[in-house]
């Protein structure tokens, strides 16, 4: 190369760091589009149910178990107001 390239050149290798690089007073770039298709995608997949397992249906016995826990459950009335306990310690 001649020495008005190599000249040419060395002015612009600064600049293409410049461009390539951030400066300092920006903040770096962010995953947030990434995330959010990657939520996508697990939505995706769970809508469709195409990776989802077989059916395993539950023995006899304890479906018969479960069925009879259902019923019983309409037997309490439905409180008119709910209480949680679980965090007041008592």
């Amino acid at each position: 190369m001649n020495r008005p390239t190599l000249a040419l050149l060395a002015c612009l290798l600064p600049l293409a760091g410049a461009h390539a690089a951030p400066a300092a007073n920006e903040p770096a770039p962010t995953r947030a589009d990434e995330r959010g298709a990657d939520t996508a995608a697990w939505l995706e997949i769970q809508r469709t149910g195409n990776y989802a397992g077989k059916p395993s249906p539950m023995p006899g016995d304890a479906t018969s178990r479960a069925y009879q826990r259902y019923l019983q459950s309409f037997e309490a009335p439905i409180p008119e107001h709910f209480e949680d306990r679980s965090m007041t310690g008592r």
